[in-house]
């Protein structure tokens, strides 16, 4: 009906024709995404709750999204010196404390940043997004001297040592030995390596408009390893025993295998 009309008023109105055929397109188009819609949506659940301060969490619920207990978040929030207010890249204004629950929701969960969203926190999944660059970049900027040429702070602290006491405890206990068949605890730090998933890099065009160059196929390769069939990152970190890291490299392409410290 929509459509007949339509040619109805263009035979009407010719010096109009340009315009009108273009609106019952566009009209045609939107039938049939009424017509066809999917419902999956219909059926999420609404929103449980909108919480945006760590008092609107429970005891349980802050050691099951943020892996801290209530009371050390509250000093965590402290101690991280997050503004009181945060505008994002969208400027979207935040409270400095949601931006950090969110922060840390994410990385101790790894949840979909869709159901983050809708079911721990309010908002789009964008606003996740930003909120989560926005908590990095912080982190990042203000703290990660802590995680670079720290070797002689730990060592002028003993924690060195300490670490070299308990790594030998533990290997004491398990009966490792030397090649001369004795023991000794020289052993105060460990490496571990970790490969962190991503999405498939440089897989669209590399600029905007129409027939746009598209990024070379070697960013994929340079971010893709053929042992885990996975694209992403990897990263170096020097632990000790005390689960504090000490240094750390990266992150750098997960092809690569010739990281060292």
């Amino acid at each position: 009906m929509i459509m007949i009309l339509f040619r109805i008023k263009r035979s009407r109105t010719p010096e109009k024709k340009g315009f009108l055929m273009k609106l019952a397109k566009f009209m045609s188009f939107k039938l049939i995404l009424l017509k066809y819609h999917p419902r999956e949506l219909e059926k999420l659940p609404p929103l449980l709750r909108l919480q945006h301060r760590v008092e609107d969490f429970d005891e349980a619920d802050c050691k099951h999204f943020f892996r801290f207990m209530k009371a050390d978040i509250l000093k965590l929030c402290r101690l991280l010196g997050f503004p009181a207010i945060c505008e994002l890249a969208n400027r979207i204004i935040l409270s400095g404390e949601e931006v950090m629950l969110r922060g840390l929701c994410e990385l101790s969960t790894a949840a979909n940043q869709h159901l983050l969203a809708r079911r721990i926190f309010s908002g789009e999944a964008s606003l996740q997004s930003r909120a989560l660059k926005y908590f990095l970049n912080f982190i990042f900027d203000n703290f990660k001297h802590l995680v670079t040429d720290r070797l002689n702070w730990f060592h002028e602290n003993g924690l060195l040592e300490e670490s070299a006491v308990a790594i030998g405890n533990r290997m004491q206990a398990h009966g490792f030995r030397s090649f001369d068949g004795e023991f000794s605890n020289n052993v105060a730090l460990f490496i571990d390596c970790n490969c962190l998933e991503t999405s498939v890099c440089g897989g669209g065009p590399s600029e905007e408009g129409a027939n746009s160059a598209r990024w070379s196929d070697d960013i994929q390769r340079a971010f893709f390893n053929s042992w885990k069939s996975i694209h992403g990152l990897k990263h170096q970190t020097v632990d000790i025993a005390h689960g504090l890291t000490v240094d750390m490299i990266g992150p750098t392409s997960l092809r690569r295998n010739d990281m060292h410290l």
